[in-house]
């Protein structure tokens, strides 16, 4: 079987809180897609590289949503303090996603900030937010932080799980 390539902690952590009901939407895709899609019946998987995407897609049963896009990324914060454009993750997920729709939001794939002030409204209460690679650098163009998730989950319970390898955030939406 497939494993994310996240640290052992979280992977544990979250097997234990999906079953077949639980809604979950995931930006970049990989074994954690395979892994995921065997354990709920509705998963949502947004990747950006068609190569990585054609790679996939024959592993996955025809329940999975599996989505080519690339989320639009904004390098400027605008003054209306969203930070980013999140318009784009409107459009791919449609009218027919209201909000608090999820109980897991995993984000791996590029323009992270993005897709964290575009879903975090999507996220139910007490829904885990999980920032994979939370040691990677998100755009070389401006700090690289992701101080803006940080400051976006402020007062949720955050965990941390830290390896040689391997750097996974979450947090529990109060």
């Amino acid at each position: 079987m497939e494993v994310p390539w996240m640290h052992d902690g979280v992977i544990n952590f979250l097997k234990n809180k999906i079953n077949k009901n639980t809604k979950i939407l995931e930006f970049g895709s990989g074994d954690s897609t395979i892994f995921f899609s065997k354990l709920t019946n509705y998963l949502i998987s947004i990747e950006h590289n068609i190569d990585w995407y054609n790679r996939i897609k024959p592993k996955l049963s025809a329940q999975v949503r599996y989505i080519i896009n690339k989320i639009n990324y904004v390098s400027a914060p605008p003054a209306d303090k969203r930070f980013y454009n999140c318009d784009t993750i409107d459009q791919i997920l449609g009218q027919d996603t209201p909000d608090e729709s999820f109980d897991i939001i995993i984000i791996d794939g590029i323009h992270r900030v993005n897709c964290a002030y575009g879903t975090v409204n999507k996220l139910k209460k007490g829904g885990i937010l999980v920032l994979d690679d939370a040691n990677r650098i998100e755009n070389p163009a401006t700090d690289g932080s992701y101080m803006p998730i940080k400051l976006l989950v402020k007062g949720w319970k955050e965990h941390r799980f830290r390896s040689s390898d391997r750097n996974t955030d979450y947090w529990i939406k109060p």
